[in-house]
């Protein structure tokens, strides 16, 4: 089936409710697949497909905002820092290649330091945002059940087509 089947079919047109940063094409791909696996019959059964489908992406969306709320302050002076490691981490490991496997084991160890800092800039991203973090954890719960509500209700109107 394809795209502008659905949406002649009945279906919403996703451009008037996909934020920017989603793809209309993804969603019609995923639209389809649902489509093909829950057999809606009919425009009820569509709209509830569409609904199901509809937190599926909220979900997704939530643990986006979520994982953005997370990262590392990303300020142009921290980009500039990170530029600055990424070449230098370059460098350390071309330097590397030619040395010997002891020296490998020292540059794991630098890995691990790395990470401990990464961590650390998680931890502080997660206190200073945990206010909307918890926000966006208490909207993925609501999507989730919501998700979970649609679906039974199609398959209760499946059941009672039969």
């Amino acid at each position: 089936m394809q795209t502008s089947d659905i949406t002649v079919a009945g279906f919403s047109d996703p451009r008037r409710f996909l934020p920017e940063d989603e793809s209309v094409a993804d969603y019609g791909q995923l639209l389809e697949s649902y489509v093909a696996n829950l057999a809606p019959a009919d425009a009820l059964e569509r709209r509830q497909v569409e609904l199901i489908l509809r937190c599926d992406l909220d979900v997704d969306r939530q643990h986006r905002m979520i994982r953005e709320r997370l990262r590392p302050d990303a300020s142009p002076a921290q980009k500039s820092v990170d530029m600055i490691s990424g070449l230098r981490a370059l460098h350390r490991d071309a330097v590397a290649q030619g040395e010997s496997a002891k020296s490998a084991k020292v540059r794991q160890g630098q890995v691990q330091v790395d990470s401990a800092r990464t961590t650390a800039k998680i931890s502080e991203a997660y206190a200073s945002n945990r206010l909307s973090i918890e926000l966006h954890q208490r909207e993925l719960q609501q999507s989730s059940r919501r998700r979970c509500q649609e679906i039974n209700l199609l398959f209760k109107m499946q059941d009672r087509r039969r």
